[in-house]
C-alpha cells in the first residue's frame, strides 16, 4: 500500500471527507480491518481565504509547495489537495516536487467520461 500525502485544512470538514473516502477504499481494496496510509499537512484556512481574497495566488502557491514539499519529505508517494478552488496550485506544486500531485476533477472527470455519462452534479456534504 502507497503512502497518500493530504494537503488538508482548506476547510477541516473536505479534509475529514477525503479522509474517510481513503480509508473505505482501502478496505474494499484489501479487506478484513485495512486502512489507508495517509499523512495530512493541514494549512490554516484563516490563511488561504485572506490570500484568495486578495487575490494573491503568488502565496498560495507558496503555501501548498511548502506543505507539498513536507509531505514528500515525510514519505508521501503521491499527493492530494483536499480542495477543488486550492487545486489551481497545482502545477506550482508539480513543479516544486518529484511525486504525483492527483487532481481530482482529472480523476472524476475520466470517471465520468469511462462510464459514458452525458451529464453529472456535485453533491454537497
Amino acid at each position: 500500500m502507497k503512502t497518500i500525502g493530504l494537503i488538508g485544512g482548506i476547510t477541516p470538514e473536505s479534509t475529514i471527507m477525503y479522509y474517510r473516502v481513503l480509508n473505505n477504499l482501502a478496505l474494499q481494496e484489501f479487506g478484513g480491518i485495512n486502512t489507508a496510509k495517509v499523512l495530512i499537512h493541514s494549512v490554516n484556512f484563516d490563511e488561504i481565504a485572506k490570500w484568495q481574497k486578495e487575490n494573491r495566488w503568488d502565496l498560495l502557491d507558496d503555501i501548498m509547495v511548502d506543505a507539498a514539499k513536507k509531505l514528500q519529505t515525510g514519505g508521501a508517494n503521491c499527493i492530494l489537495i483536499c480542495a477543488n478552488t486550492m487545486n489551481l496550485t497545482i502545477n506550482a506544486v508539480k513543479q516544486a516536487i518529484s511525486i504525483p500531485v492527483i487532481h481530482i476533477a482529472e480523476g472524476t472527470g475520466k470517471r465520468i467520461i469511462d462510464a459514458g455519462l452525458k451529464k453529472s452534479g456535485v453533491a454537497r456534504y
